[in-house]
């Protein structure tokens, strides 16, 4: 994790760290904690995450929200929807656009 965290980013993540898998921390009561907007605590979890390697994962089911994944079983759990959503959107692309386009899109032109 990196070091250099705002102080935002710092209260979210000392949020996060409070819950666990199996209770994780709601969207809604960071909000109320916070006064920040839904779309603004997304924002910075998604930075602590893909700019600070914080492991954080997100519960979609109930009980829904976020949590710091401590073990594999808690980051592969983490990431299945996250693949899965993933996979949604390159097919969605790829009806769009077409097979070939993807491919070079990604990276893996067509020789």
């Amino acid at each position: 994790m990196s070091l250099f965290l705002t102080g935002t980013e710092y209260l979210i993540y000392g949020l996060i760290l409070q819950g666990s898998f199996d209770r994780p921390v709601t969207l809604a009561s960071i909000c109320q904690i916070t006064g920040m907007g839904e779309r603004e605590v997304k924002a910075i979890v998604e930075s602590l995450g893909n700019e600070h390697d914080v492991p954080v994962g997100a519960r979609r089911g109930k009980p829904n929200g976020y949590f710091i994944a401590k073990t594999v079983e808690e980051r592969e759990a983490a990431a299945r929807p996250l693949v899965r959503q993933g996979a949604k959107m390159l097919r969605r692309a790829r009806r769009l656009l077409g097979k070939r386009r993807v491919r070079e899109l990604l990276g893996q032109g067509v020789l």
